[in-house]
């Protein structure tokens, strides 16, 4: 394979050559060549999705030993998609009056406002725990879109109304609603825990069954369990047949079999 070829297979999987060069002695002879022909910091290189989301979001020296790129090549890139790095989100000073701007216009708007990215805007707003400019219009929040919160997780919410998860999460906390798993547990909820199977009341409330035994145990108290009530019959054949067998005519688990078998110290059928 060629460095025409290996260009190619790069670009249809979306990876930088060199990554696809890393292990391949020869591949990386016949990049490291064709570097030498042209300025690798004009080269266009082709980002991934998944390259992407880590822009801004780790150092680019880290960046450049991931993925085999220069300094320059990821600087460019992320300035292209206006997302700022990890310095400017810590050395941009936002001043009284910039604050005050923050939710006050879209996002995009204040941007070019303020000569920044609008990363930069969007990430700070939340930082300061500032609603966006959509969700505080009051077309927004409507009563129905009020009666939503807390009934659901903030992110199915914020689906059904069209916004962010972020913008939910602080309309839900400037009116006092509590958060959908924090609203499961009321005190008829917690009366009724230990009374049927975890199982059974996780389907009733539409809850996984797992958190209704955290729950459970939390509180102290025993997991329900439907206790067989044995007849004289029945008991009369321990023993007699193997505990498989019992079972399975009785109706209960093998375990139910040996321990009631244990407790009136019957011999184990041979």
């Amino acid at each position: 394979m060629d460095y025409k070829e290996l260009l190619k297979l790069a670009a249809e999987q979306g990876v930088a050559v060199e990554r696809l060069a890393q292990w391949r002695p020869h591949l990386t002879q016949a990049v490291q060549r064709e570097h030498s022909k042209t300025d690798s910091r004009r080269r266009n290189v082709t980002f991934s999705p998944s390259m992407i989301a880590l822009l801004g979001k780790r150092p680019d020296k880290k960046l450049v030993r991931s993925f085999m790129l220069t300094a320059y090549q990821i600087v460019k890139k992320r300035r292209e998609l206006g997302i700022p790095s990890q310095w400017e989100l810590r050395l941009h000073h936002w001043t009284p009056a910039e604050i005050a701007l923050l939710g006050t216009m879209p996002d995009r708007t204040l941007a070019k406002k303020l000569g920044v990215s609008v990363h930069l805007v969007c990430a700070s707003r939340r930082k300061f725990g500032i609603l966006s400019f959509k969700s505080k219009q009051p077309e927004t929040w409507t009563k129905k879109a009020i009666s939503l919160l807390g009934t659901d997780r903030d992110c199915e919410v914020a689906k059904k109304i069209g916004l962010t998860k972020q913008s939910i999460y602080l309309m839900r906390k400037k009116l006092g609603i509590p958060s959908f798993r924090r609203g499961w547990w009321t005190k008829e909820r917690n009366a009724l825990l230990g009374t049927e199977s975890d199982s059974i009341l996780g389907k009733k409330w539409g809850i996984n069954y797992k958190a209704v035994k955290y729950q459970r145990i939390k509180l102290g108290l025993v997991q329900f369990r439907l206790r067989h009530r044995w007849t004289a019959a029945e008991l009369n054949l321990l023993g007699r047949m193997s505990d498989a067998d019992v079972a399975r005519q009785v109706g209960v688990t093998e375990h139910s079999v040996k321990s009631i078998r244990g407790r009136r110290k019957v011999p184990k059928f041979q």
